[in-house]
């Protein structure tokens, strides 16, 4: 359950581990069984490449919910040990 998609493709080194996530499912064979936020077919790793664009652009972008899209965040920044995304 790691993240290399985006993230490698930015230069990132993400070893997020999804699995205690409840936004994140695998579903064999949407999207090749990769990881994704529920009820989407976006990869949570996706929205960690992107996240300098801000929630909203996020949200919008992804045709996701903002409050999807804060806690995926919040969640990657407490694994990561990391001061939480502004709201």
């Amino acid at each position: 359950y790691s993240c290399p998609g985006a993230c490698a493709s930015i230069g990132l080194r993400c070893d997020m581990d999804w699995q205690d996530c409840p936004l994140v499912e695998r579903v064999p064979g949407k999207v090749s069984g990769a990881l994704l936020i529920v009820h989407s077919r976006v990869r949570p790793d996706d929205l960690i490449a992107n996240r300098e664009e801000g929630l909203e652009w996020l949200a919008e972008n992804f045709s996701l919910p903002l409050e999807t899209v804060r806690a995926v965040l919040a969640f990657h920044d407490r694994k990561m040990g990391r001061v939480p995304h502004p709201a």
